[in-house]
């Protein structure tokens, strides 16, 4: 998946969910179990991809 493909899956589940971008951030971080597949994985190409992201989250998203 690249970074757009990433980007337009979190941005069709934040309007899905009626969230702001970081609002769903921090929704996934919280509550991962609760998302789908898609958007997890969404979220981690964001996570490597992004300038800013701090490591300790990508193992928290990290699903078995």
């Amino acid at each position: 998946m690249t970074f757009t493909s990433a980007i337009n899956v979190l941005n069709k589940e934040c309007k899905f969910l009626g969230l702001t971008f970081e609002e769903l951030c921090i929704f996934i971080e919280r509550n991962p179990y609760a998302q789908k597949n898609s958007t997890i994985d969404a979220y981690k190409v964001y996570l490597e991809d992004s300038a800013f992201w701090p490591p300790h989250l990508l193992e928290e998203v990290r699903l078995p």
